[in-house]
This record gives C-alpha cells, structure tokens and sequence, in this order.
C-alpha cells in the first residue's frame, strides 16, 4: 500500500497529501474539471426553471439562456434561428478554447504505479 510506505519513509501528511494522493487522482482530477467547465458554460435548466422561465432578468443570462431567448424568443411570432445559431457556435468554440487551455494546464507525464 502506498500509504503505508510513505508513512514508513517518514512522509508528513501533506507530503502524502501531495506526492501520493494527487498522482494517484490525477486522471480523474482532470477529467472532472474539464466537464465541470463544459457544464458551466452551458448552464441553463437550472437558471430557466429557477428564474421565472421566460421572464428572468438580464442580469443572470447565461450564454446558453441567451441562444434560447434568442431563438425562440419572449412569447414573439419571430424567431431568430440564425442569431441562436451563431450564439450556439459562439458556445462550441469556448468550450473547444477553455478545455484545451485546461487539458494544456492540467498536463502530465504518464506514470505508472
């Protein structure tokens, strides 16, 4: 056990903390927040059914609130497909920027145990 043998060398608890628990998590550690950064930038069940629906205030819009109101509009006969078209893609390439710039961040060397 690597605890175990950390302990026995003398390691502190931060010291296992950090050169056996986090290597050891890291794959998982990375995957988690590349998805939690694609959930937040399409965040829109929760803020839509919490805020009023149709009627939320500006002020808590998300990108993906956004494109709805854009293409369906508040209770109007015109919709705007093309606008929450180009909001969508707008979405698409932050999340392509911000998980490249995460998984570049997050890189490691391979290590086995």
């Amino acid at each position: 056990d690597y605890y175990d043998v950390a302990r026995i060398e003398g390691a502190s608890s931060i010291q296992i903390f950090f050169k056996v628990i986090i290597p050891l998590i890291w794959d998982v550690l990375s995957i988690a927040i590349v998805l939690w950064i694609i959930t937040s930038l399409k965040l829109f069940e929760f803020l839509f059914a919490f805020s009023g629906g149709l009627s939320a205030p500006r002020g808590i819009w998300t990108n993906a609130v956004y494109m709805f109101m854009l293409t369906f509009g508040r209770r109007v006969a015109i919709f705007r497909m093309g606008y929450g078209t180009a909001v969508a893609v707008t979405i698409v390439i932050f999340v392509i920027v911000f998980t490249g710039i995460a998984r570049l961040a997050l890189k490691r060397e391979r290590v086995e145990f």
